[in-house]
């Protein structure tokens, strides 16, 4: 391709353009570069947001977000196979409008869960869906008392295992909670934060040798 600019001319192979690599010319006054295609997943009216992406072990992707229009927030999924991204799919009941938040993962058993928290009875609790032999299984409720449940997030370890992480109010305080699925059952709720200040918006990731850490912000020294 033969660029003409009025600080110089340049060509270059559109063929040798990689992702992640910038071609340089006119002595660092433009750089050239591959870009990755932007595809729209939000086909359904309304403001989007809260969005979340996973890989499951067979490379497909997922991805979900909140959706919010005519007052009600939805909960919706995408699915990438090898032939492309199909329709995305609203999971979340009519019952669930006011949610907060999306989180992807799978688990032991190759399921995908969506997990997001929603506000019932003026109570934010965590709720989640998991996609099995080509379809969504009821809502289950993950986390709903004995206080509010935001903010979380699910990482799988590295011999299968599902986490939960949120932070959730118990007693008036702040605090990072975790529980774990093996396949089968979830385990009961363990706190992981410390100290008598609040804990807020964890963070967590797999390492590769099956530990999972955790990550988040305290008021333990008077500020963030």
């Amino acid at each position: 391709m033969e660029v003409k600019t009025a600080s110089g001319n340049f060509s270059f192979d559109l063929g040798s353009l990689a992702l992640g690599r910038a071609a340089n010319f006119l002595d660092g006054e433009v750089t050239v570069e591959r870009l990755p295609p932007a595809i729209d997943l939000t086909r359904q009216d309304g403001q989007n947001d809260y969005p979340a992406l996973a890989a499951d072990s067979r490379g497909d992707l997922w991805a979900s977000w909140i959706s919010y229009e005519n007052r009600a927030d939805s909960v919706w999924v995408a699915h990438r196979t090898a032939s492309g991204w199909e329709p995305p799919a609203r999971i979340s009941p009519d019952a669930y409008s006011d949610n907060f938040r999306t989180a992807l993962a799978e688990d032991a058993e190759g399921r995908v869960w969506a997990i997001w928290s929603s506000k019932q009875s003026d109570m934010w609790g965590l709720y989640g869906k998991y996609f099995s032999g080509g379809r969504w299984s009821e809502v289950q409720k993950l986390a709903a008392e004995p206080g509010q449940n935001l903010y979380h997030t699910a990482v799988r370890d590295a011999r299968g295992k599902l986490h939960l992480v949120w932070q959730g109010f118990r007693n008036g305080k702040s605090e990072i909670l975790l529980k774990t699925f093996d396949g089968r059952n979830w385990s009961s709720e363990q706190t992981v934060s410390t100290g008598a200040s609040d804990n807020w918006v964890p963070a967590a990731a797999p390492d590769s040798k099956g530990n999972v850490w955790i990550g988040w912000d305290s008021y333990e020294t008077g500020n963030f």
